[in-house]
């Protein structure tokens, strides 16, 4: 490692890839050394499975790694999939520390749309296009007007867009044939392969998105991985056509219903509560979003001054989504987007003057515009002055990066409104009723308010103060599916930590910081969190992975 250094130190400015990434790459290899030895000659008579390196992420590429070194030690044949050779030569480096792998570059597989015959037919010869007609656009199969949709919604910050724009069409017909030459190479890729499972981190987005749609078409076995509410934990889910818009933190209903029907430890439940409670409080609470940072427990009476409210009436908050990230995703929704969830219950809201309303705007804010290098005003609050208006007093506005840390809300509202938030099982647990704009994790499962169409969801609205504080009953199964959802679903990683230190800035691809326990004998009984995982890769055919049962 000295020498490396030295040796980058004298071609200093030199080299495409940062002194820091070559040094970190060097220190994986140089760990995950047992790794690659212990499978070296391992007999590969298992399922052919492929990963997705599809990402920009060095953390989900160490992973990965992890996962495909223990998946060839178990006999599965696995290939990475990569973007091409240049791009994707720093995260290959990672791989490669743990075994020796078949590679794939998605580049090797695509062909240039140099005529506009396809993109024409099927945006129909220049016809007008709206919201319904474009997510319904497929190709090969795949969803390619939802991916394209998607990425521009992404790329412009906000989910309202204006479908007659020239400028609006323009970037279609990009976005499109970018769907379009991804879709055709994916499908070459997993025909001419033979796969029968695809792990990966994501399933958004080009090519990440078309990749998802082919497997669930080809019946091939798809497990996601994502990062769960505290920074040891990731969750695993296995998806299908029967579940593709469930959201990877969720579970399976027939499994919940079995859940509920085997009971729960009041004592265990009580405990998660109370840990809960101080993960917020600790700005613990998805650290890896920074959602609480720099945020404190504020008097809800003290929050209500602060805002000029009535502290004699009720109050409602409305908890704004991200507008513009994962919009298409998950679920169904009773409006078009989040954006027009939000326009159009602000709206409800300065009609009905009888309780105190706050709109709270998604602290994640903060974080996702500043990794997207976005400096200007907020997305958020400029729809609203735009499409509401002034608001009237009853009305206040909480911006994303106020110091009100969200459990400061705890016990103190009356109403929770969101579309399919995780405000919509930590508020039940509270007693606080819920009012959901959409399907989602928690919707239909006994402790939310759920409506079937906008216009039961707006008179919800105009009579909110006749919704009573959810009974006992209701209130012991949020917290249950609270507990089973962010306590028992989880797997707790002993073999690496994460961490999201304040000082690294998220826009660098060393951050979180990975680090490996290179006191865990890989492949043996100490590695329990692989064992486990691995048991429910090759054994199972649950649809969730329940890493703390």
């Amino acid at each position: 490692m000295d020498v490396l250094r030295k040796i980058l130190d004298r071609f200093k400015g030199r080299v495409t890839i940062s002194k820091e990434i070559l040094l970190d790459q060097a220190q994986f290899y140089k760990d995950c050394k047992k790794y690659r030895d212990e499978n070296k000659n391992v007999s590969l008579n298992g399922k052919k499975v492929i990963v997705s390196g599809l990402h920009n992420w060095i953390s989900n590429a160490k992973i990965e790694a992890l996962i495909a070194a223990y998946l060839k030690k178990d006999g599965f044949d696995v290939s990475i999939l990569l973007r091409d050779s240049d791009s994707a030569r720093r995260i290959r480096r990672y791989y490669e520390a743990t075994g020796n792998f078949e590679y794939i570059y998605l580049s090797d597989f695509e062909s240039n749309l140099e005529n506009t015959e396809v993109l024409e037919s099927i945006l129909g010869l220049g016809e007008k296009i709206d919201q319904e007609k474009l997510l319904s656009l497929t190709h090969l199969g795949v969803k390619i007007g939802k991916h394209a949709l998607s990425i521009l919604v992404r790329n412009s910050h906000v989910s309202l867009i204006d479908f007659s724009s020239e400028k609006f069409q323009a970037q279609l017909r990009i976005v499109l044939k970018n769907s379009i030459i991804a879709s055709s190479a994916i499908g070459r890729v997993l025909e001419e392969g033979h796969f029968q499972m695809c792990i990966a981190s994501e399933r958004g987005y080009t090519p990440n998105g078309e990749l998802f749609d082919h497997c669930l078409n080809r019946r091939i076995e798809f497990i996601q991985h994502i990062g769960a509410h505290k920074n040891e934990l990731s969750h695993f889910k296995r998806f299908s056509s029967e579940n593709e818009s469930v959201h990877p933190v969720s579970i399976n209903k027939q499994k919940w219903a079995e859940l509920v029907a085997q009971g729960f430890s009041g004592e265990d439940v009580d405990d998660f509560i109370s840990e809960h409670y101080d993960l917020y409080a600790n700005n613990d609470w998805f650290a890896r979003k920074a959602i609480q940072k720099g945020k404190r427990i504020v008097p809800f009476d003290d929050i209500l001054k602060r805002l000029n409210l009535d502290l004699q009436k009720k109050t409602a908050v409305i908890f704004a989504h991200v507008l513009w990230d994962a919009t298409f995703f998950y679920g169904t929704d009773l409006f078009e987007n989040y954006s027009d969830w939000l326009v159009n219950v602000v709206s409800a809201a300065c009609e009905n003057d009888s309780l105190n309303w706050i709109v709270k705007l998604h602290p994640a804010n903060v974080w996702r515009l500043k990794l997207d290098g976005y400096g200007g005003e907020s997305v958020d609050e400029k729809l609203i002055y735009e499409q509401v208006g002034i608001l009237p007093d009853h009305v206040k506005l909480i911006g994303a990066d106020t110091d009100i840390n969200t459990a400061s809300f705890f016990g103190k509202i009356d109403y929770c409104l969101t579309v399919r938030g995780t405000v919509a099982i930590e508020f039940p647990m509270c007693g606080i009723p819920a009012i959901t704009g959409g399907t989602g994790r928690c919707s239909g499962l006994g402790f939310t308010v759920d409506s079937a169409s906008k216009e039961e969801f707006f008179e919800r609205i105009r009579t909110i103060t006749d919704l009573e504080p959810l009974t006992r009953e209701k209130q012991e199964l949020a917290k249950q599916f609270a507990y089973s959802l962010y306590k028992k679903r989880p797997l707790e990683w002993i073999t690496f930590t994460l961490r999201y230190p304040d000082h690294v800035h998220p826009d660098n691809l060393l951050y979180p910081i990975f680090d490996l326990n290179t006191d865990i004998e890989p492949y043996s009984q100490d590695s329990v969190d692989f064992n486990r995982l691995m048991e429910w890769i090759g054994n199972s055919e649950d649809e969730d992975f329940f890493g703390n049962s």
